[in-house]
């Protein structure tokens, strides 16, 4: 209960009410610190009306927690509401991280909605009061938490208001002794945000040639401009729901990635957030911001200045700019300017934080709220100072986690050449207690400060020793180098925004491998099996890293557990290889098999089979022995095998596929169904390990595979496709005889009659005819293609206050976004390759261009504004609830339905949509002995030039898009036609083969090849 006592103690009445605002978690701890976005989609919000009260919130967690318990909160005013909001979003607004009031305390009321987002809160807005003067009145709020409420949440539940109504008691109304709350300066500073800048303005901070200019009411937004610059102005940032953010990330092109730094900075006035040391869960040396609208002033690297007489903290620039090595903050100020520069050194271990300003010499202080290993509220770590105050260092003290594995975490900070410390201490130096985490110094009156943090898993020594190196300032671009110099050249903007996102992507699909977390996302540390033999796996194929794929398969056969052959859904590979999830999805079984088969048609590397790899325990712990490569194949096929429905060859569902929304609710449901697309899969994956296993070494075991990948394929084309259509599901009965289809024409229990992934999957497998693959494009296009990209289903599963029914996740997300909203990136993406598959050029790049997020209202009108640089892994629908999208879903469809963009950058999506540009538009694929040429190209983009690397050389190639769209004619180098054999496709005329050996001849007399098509 909350009681507030009102006196009106000034010389004139007045009208008074009270906002009463309280977060809502509604779950377990740990579910909360893992991700409390996640934990509020499935936060159930419901009002009803009292007639005293007024509207009441009710919430309701459908994620069952670990004792098996739905938590439930009432949240009511006593004394009568007169609005409420239900997502912190609608009381403060997205401008109040750029220095505006919160947006709902500007209004006479509350939103009155039911906003079902990522920042759940009970917010309540009493009735207006009339006050004399000298007169005074009470208000009352009322909470009430039930451990487990197994119904949803119904207009019954207001019967709880009868007992908080019993436990009022009256307030004393003596204001003598009332006193204002102390604040700490944490709380209390003014923020310091930089002003709008003119068009000259920015044009005299950036004079390059600028591309993809966003603008809004004649003011600028944000633009690209040189290489890989991106920059956004404080009007965009006051626009998005997402504040702008990115990850800086060290070393991650390596095959040993347990020592990657890296660090997350937003756009708001955060400079360095979760930095991490390899595990980027265990490893971290400070905290994060855990709501997207700046509430929260402690978390991460702040910045204070003094200004008359106070500290004043940092907050949004005028212009923030992004580069994949560095941002930098610019506040333009009345009087002068501040510049923050945050980046990574060319050894890329090492972090550098500086500030530069031509404002009158200040004192400046750094704020870090420390975390040095999992959480914040656990905080257990020595910091220590360096004799000459030169070093300081923050040393993780031993846990049982770290002293099993050795792991003497370290992290530390050096002062750069002309920065004096005045002061160095806790948050007392803010007014604060000195009793929490956060490290504060305090710098001399300056002009410029420069800050230098390093890391190590070997203790202080190292870190000192690498914060001691000479910095280096020159150095070839990493990312120039690791991308083989890949460019597209071709005065085309859609041309350009595809190059722009490329780059960038290449920066998000190497934190998905190297860093596995993201700006939503940013719990992370594992490998999803599946994410991991797709994303960066392709992506390393695609661009010729083959060491690189190798080490994530050795990595992923070793994570194999001996007693089942099966995977862990997801696993940690470096010292922490013993924590992963000992269950998972039917699917995950066959990815290791394909990436495989994709391994060895593009190296021809037989050797691997004979690599000796460990397996799990039960326990995930590693097995004492070894077993070859070839051994730990035997044990994946034999089961896949004991997992086929009796007297099939169809692979059980398991416990779900690829959409996490669609997982069975009951294990009887797991192992009845069969998933149309993990069999497709399955079929695919096995076909083309057949025909990669060529070295004679393994012929048996080569033609096992086949005879397997025969009887999948014949069992998808008897059972899975049923009337020309690919089914979603099947669902057997009891005794296995007979199945009925599910999200298929035929559907009599859902009431969805189209899945995309089976249908895109079936064409990529090359397991349909012509007609059959274009009848299945056809109903994708009728029931499943949108503005914004094709969806997952033509409907979403039905919602009845979060109760399972049939489906976990599709049934109990309150929330419309992710899978839920039916548009995620990563399957539209794959739509995109099925396309390149029927070698449909036109079709393909507006496909590739819908989800290319610079300038993507060019692409469909109702995308609604977000970061430009940075890959979404979903298109979300613009509904506040489940409930408006039932009604109102194919609003979507016809555009006035905004599609927003959703969680960023912690995808495989990135490294497939970065590999399906090279793989599939410009056709280019690496075999063990050739390369293939089988670019899908538009004709509008006849004559584009590719500057890239085939194996090892610079060649610039240019593909004439002649007669048609696929299936090119001829390759000429230096003006001589080639020796080519023609690839095989199902569908239509395939690639040009050509032998690596002709192609190094020919390319002696000069590097610029010619494709006709």
């Amino acid at each position: 209960m909350w009681s507030v006592a009102i006196k009106n103690d000034s010389d004139k009445a007045g009208c008074f009410d009270v906002v009463w605002v309280q977060d809502i978690g509604c779950a377990g701890k740990s579910a909360l610190q893992s991700n409390e976005a996640y934990t509020a989609h499935y936060l159930d919000e419901s009002v009803y009306q009292d007639v005293s009260a007024g509207p009441v919130l009710c919430f309701r967690q459908n994620l069952k927690q670990v004792e098996g318990q739905f938590p439930w909160v009432l949240a009511s005013c006593l004394s009568g509401a007169e609005s409420y909001a239900t997502d912190a979003f609608d009381v403060y607004g997205n401008g109040y991280r750029c220095g505006e009031e919160p947006k709902g305390l500007m209004q006479p009321q509350l939103s009155n909605r039911r906003y079902q987002f990522e920042f759940s809160c009970a917010a309540l807005q009493s009735k207006p009061c009339e006050l004399a003067v000298g007169a005074s009145t009470e208000v009352i709020f009322g909470l009430t938490y039930v451990s487990h409420h197994p119904e949803a949440s119904s207009e019954s539940d207001l019967s709880v208001l009868t007992t908080l109504r019993a436990l009022l008691s009256p307030v004393a109304d003596d204001f003598k002794d009332a006193k204002p709350l102390a604040r700490n300066c944490v709380e209390s500073a003014m923020g310091v945000h930089g002003r709008d800048l003119t068009t000259a303005e920015l044009q005299d901070l950036y004079p390059l040639k600028w591309r993809h200019i966003e603008k809004r009411n004649d003011g600028i937004l944000g633009f690209f401009c040189d290489g890989d610059t991106h920059v956004v102005t404080r009007a965009k940032e006051r626009l998005v729901e997402r504040p702008h953010g990115s990850i800086l990330v060290g070393n991650a092109g390596t095959e040993s990635i347990r020592e990657v730094l890296a660090t997350t900075v937003y756009m708001y006035g955060v400079f360095s957030a979760q930095t991490v040391y390899g595990n980027t869960s265990f490893h971290k040396m400070n905290s994060l911001p855990r709501e997207p609208l700046g509430l929260s002033r402690m978390s991460g690297l702040r910045i204070y200045i003094e200004m008359k007489g106070g500290w004043c903290l940092l907050g949004t620039p005028s212009a923030f700019e992004m580069k994949r090595d560095a941002y930098r903050w610019i506040y333009v100020l009345e009087g002068g300017s501040i510049t923050v520069d945050v980046s990574i050194d060319t050894d890329r271990d090492r972090l550098t934080v500086a500030l530069e300003s031509n404002l009158k010499a200040s004192r400046f202080l750094l704020s870090n709220e420390l975390v040095m290993g999992a959480a914040e509220d656990a905080v257990d770590a020595t910091v220590e100072v360096s004799d000459d105050g030169r070093f300081i260092l923050f040393e993780k003290n031993g846990d049982k986690l770290s002293h099993e594995r050795s792991i003497d975490l370290s992290f530390g900070m050096s002062c750069g050449d002309g920065t004096e410390l005045s002061e160095i201490g806790g948050s007392e130096l803010l007014g604060g207690s000195g009793e929490d985490a956060l490290f504060v110094v305090v710098t001399h009156p300056t002009q410029k400060i420069e800050f230098n943090f390093a890391a190590s898993l070997e203790g202080a020594a190292d870190v000192v020793k690498k914060l001691s190196a000479t910095t280096k300032t020159n150095g070839a671009d990493f990312w120039e180098i690791f991308n083989r110099g890949l460019d597209c050249a071709y005065e085309d903007d859609s041309i350009v925004r595809l190059s722009d996102a490329l780059r960038w992507y290449s920066h998000n699909a190497l934190i998905h491998y190297a860093s596995p977390h993201g700006l939503e996302q940013y719990s992370g540390a594992a490998w999803g099996t599946r994410d991991a033999c797709q994303g960066p796996f392709e992506y390393f194929i695609a661009q010729q890293h083959h060491g690189l794929a190798k080490s994530i398969l050795l990595k992923t056969f070793s994570s194999q557990y001996v007693d089942t052959g099966d995977w862990p859904q997801w696993f940690m590979h470096d010292e922490y290889c013993d924590i992963a999830q000992n269950h998972s999805h039917g699917d995950i079984v066959v990815w290791p098999l394909k990436a495989l088969a994709m391994y060895l048609d593009a190296t021809g590397d037989f050797s691997i089979f004979d690599l000796e790899l460990p397996y799990l325990n039960a326990d995930n712990s590693l097995t004492n022995e070894a077993e070859c490569l070839a051994g730990h194949v035997v044990r994946t096929l034999d089961r896949i095998e004991s997992e086929f429905v009796p007297g099939t060859s169809l692979i059980r569902y398991g416990g779900g596929d690829w959409d996490d929304s669609l997982q069975p609710v009951s294990a009887d449901l797991a192992s009845r169904l069969v998933s149309g697309w993990t069999v497709g899969l399955l079929a695919q994956s096995l076909a083309e390990l057949h025909a990669g296993m060529c070295d004679v070494k393994y012929l048996e075991l080569r033609e096992r595979v086949g005879q397997m990948a025969g009887a999948v394929k014949k069992d998808f084309r008897e059972r899975v496709f049923i009337d020309g259509q690919v089914a979603g599901f099947l669902l057997f009965d009891d005794s296995f005889e007979t199945a009925e289809p599910l999200l298929h024409p035929k559907d009599t229990r859902t009431g969805i009659a189209n899945r995309l992934i089976p249908m895109t999957r079936s064409i990529i497998a090359g397991l349909l005819t012509r007609d059959e693959a274009e009848h299945q494009m056809s109903r994708i296009a009728a029931n499943l293609k949108f503005p914004d990209g094709v969806r997952l289903m033509d409907r979403p599963a039905p919602y009845q206050g979060g109760i399972e029914t049939f489906f976990k996740r599709a049934e109990s997300s309150a929330n419309i976004g992710r899978e839920i909203g039916l548009q995620y990136v990563h399957a539209h993406i794959r739509y995109a390759e099925a396309l390149a598959k029927l070698g449909n050029g036109s079709e393909f790049f507006e496909a590739l261009l819908t989800i290319c997020p610079i300038s993507i209202e060019k692409t469909f009108s109702n995308a609604g504004i977000r970061q430009s640089n940075m890959y979404f892994s979903s298109s979300d629908a613009g509904f506040l609830d489940r409930y408006d999208a039932a009604e109102n879903f194919d609003k979507l469809r016809d555009g006035s339905v905004e599609a927003k963009g959703g969680w960023r950058l912690y995808s495989s999506g990135p490294g497939l949509y970065s590999g399906l540009v090279i793989r599939q538009l410009f056709g280019l694929r690496e075999q063990s002995d050739a390369w293939v040429f089988d670019p899908v190209l538009p004709k509008k983009l006849d004559g584009i030039v590719l500057t890239w690397e085939l194996s090892g050389q610079r060649v610039e190639i240019e593909f004439r898009v002649l007669e048609r769209e696929y299936g090119p004619k001829a390759i000429l180098c230096a003006g001589c036609l080639l020796e080519t054999v023609r690839e095989e496709n199902p569908y239509r005329d395939g690639g040009l083969i050509v032998s690596k050996a002709q192609l190094r001849d020919a390319m002696m007399f000069g590097d610029r090849l010619v494709v006709q098509l």
